[in-house]
């Protein structure tokens, strides 16, 4: 049986490679006066903050949430953040592996999510929980079913 158990581990930053081709620089500025205000309690501000990574080519951590805080935090020289690996993909060959990421972009069409977010959500978490999306980074469905 398969554990769904986080498990936290410290990865250098520099290790990190991105799924976001661009970040908003107004956010990490705003994420780094944020980690700026917490002083003494900056180890326990990284604690609250788990990266979700995806296992990808060469057993390299891809990041797929947090781009805003982890350059922000590189930026102020913190060289360590606590990852949570959320799937390991690293078996598919490069180019399987960025349409693995790339799945539910193709599934709901951006017009429907501007007119309809919530109709959107409940598409993409039910997608998300069907045996065809079972090889997803985070897949949420029943264990043990095929």
């Amino acid at each position: 049986m398969q554990s769904r158990d986080p498990m936290v581990k410290p990865t250098p930053i520099l290790d990190l490679r991105p799924t976001q081709i661009t970040v908003g620089m107004r956010e990490v500025a705003m994420k780094q006066r944020e980690w700026r205000k917490q002083g003494e309690r900056s180890a326990e501000f990284l604690g609250r903050h788990m990266i979700p990574v995806v296992i990808g080519p060469k057993k390299r951590p891809y990041i797929v949430d947090h781009h805003h805080l982890v350059l922000a935090l590189h930026q102020e020289g913190v060289a360590h953040v606590l990852t949570t690996t959320v799937s390991d993909i690293s078996h598919l060959e490069k180019d399987a592996f960025w349409v693995v990421l790339d799945f539910m972009r193709r599934r709901i069409k951006r017009s429907v999510v501007e007119k309809d977010f919530q109709r959107s959500l409940k598409t993409a978490l039910a997608a998300a929980k069907t045996p065809e999306a079972r090889y997803l980074p985070g897949w949420c469905g029943p264990l043990g079913e095929d």
